[in-house]
């Protein structure tokens, strides 16, 4: 958490005037990238939803305002956001516009920048919530292709489904649940043995996208799916003798080869990363969404357990926060019908756990430390359990 700690200190440092962050911080300030400054805000929150230290968002959080007024300026009449600054992750689709990529960081950004602004007792919470809105009503008018069941990459680009924006949509819960169905579905038809061709730049396996579509399948109640994904992309990833077979590669062409984007610089594929944070998806897709356990509140005082079976048999894992350690996991029984939860969380911490249906079953028994427990009991786990 410190070196995250530290880059977003490094952006709001040179943040500008207007509340534009910089894509590539200090020493190199490389500014003009609308989607990379809501990534920071986006970053902002998950480093305080980690760490707790609300002490630093005190410090920054006018900084961070000023950034988000910055994005939400830009929500035209439309109700969408116009990108104006168009530099990107590498995507060849056309990035500026109303796109559904970063309309779709936009409404992130505020749902979860008013999460943040509860923390901080800041009225401006209803505000973002009402503009998020906004943009979830706007993008289904302008961008929607009710035949595919998918979104355009822009409003003014019929040309592909962009993989990024329509992942982030299911992520974020930016559609309803018919039209996330729908979503999932087209998105898995994208797929190749080895990974999901990305529509925004075509031919290639892009981490950073798969990454928001495995987790956006979870979200959407598509936990096999999701796993599945995993399986061909990352399985490949680490089980090719053509690449580390430890840490995880940037990206790379659906014929195999190790090569990405226009490989720049020598044209020989020396160009691709094999060592990228943003193809870690899967390790937070697994805990959160698959063990199911993930804070909700800065640090983990507050946290929710929703465990996801999908095809696995059983499941653990965990997370250390300045609260305490966080641990979960679950077993199915051999014929499915019937399964073993367990958590243990730090003293003073509350949450709340959503169980799901074992196969073939319509209800079942609950019970918590030898305790049956009526269905919509309500529970504060305030000690270790």
């Amino acid at each position: 958490m410190g070196t995250l700690k530290r880059s977003l200190e490094l952006q709001y440092k040179v943040q500008r005037t207007t509340g534009e962050l910089p894509w590539v911080p200090p020493p190199i300030n490389i500014f003009d990238s609308d989607t990379y400054h809501m990534a920071t805000l986006l970053a902002t929150h998950d480093y305080v939803l980690f760490s707790g230290d609300t002490s630093w968002l005190t410090e920054n959080w006018d900084n961070y305002k000023l950034g988000m007024t910055f994005a939400t300026q830009k929500i035209d009449r439309s109700g969408l956001m116009n990108v104006t600054g168009g530099n990107n992750w590498g995507r060849t689709a056309m990035s500026t516009g109303h796109t559904t990529d970063g309309n779709m960081l936009l409404y992130g950004s505020l749902i979860t920048g008013a999460q943040m602004a509860n923390w901080m007792n800041d009225t401006i919470s209803a505000q973002w919530l009402k503009q998020a809105d906004t943009i979830k009503q706007a993008i289904i008018k302008h961008n929607w292709d009710s035949d595919v069941g998918a979104f355009w990459n822009t409003k003014e680009d019929h040309s592909n489904y962009c993989e990024d924006g329509n992942s982030m949509a299911l992520y974020w819960s930016a559609i309803d649940p018919p039209e996330a169905s729908n979503i999932s579905d087209y998105l898995s038809t994208q797929w190749t043995p080895i990974g999901a061709n990305c529509g925004e730049l075509p031919g290639s396996i892009v981490m950073y996208t798969e990454g928001y579509e495995i987790k956006g399948h979870l979200v959407a109640g598509h936990s096999t799916r999701a796993l599945d994904l995993i399986r061909r992309s990352w399985g490949w990833n680490l089980q090719s003798p053509y690449g580390t077979e430890s840490t995880f590669v940037e990206g790379y062409r659906i014929d195999g080869s190790w090569r990405y984007r226009d490989d720049s610089y020598s044209k020989n594929g020396s160009y691709t990363a094999h060592a990228l944070g943003w193809s870690t998806g899967p390790i937070d897709a697994l805990g959160s969404y698959i063990v199911g356990l993930r804070p909700n509140g800065p640090g983990g005082r507050s946290w929710v357990l929703e465990p996801q079976f999908g095809d696995l048999q059983f499941a653990e894992g965990g997370f250390t926060t300045p609260q305490g350690k966080f641990s979960s996991g679950w077993m199915l029984k051999a014929d499915r019908s019937g399964f073993n939860v367990w958590v243990n969380t730090p003293q003073g911490t509350i949450g709340q756990i959503t169980l799901p249906h074992a196969t073939g079953t319509s209800s079942y028994q609950v019970t918590l430390d030898g305790k049956d427990l009526k269905k919509g009991s309500n529970i504060a786990l305030n000690t270790e359990t």
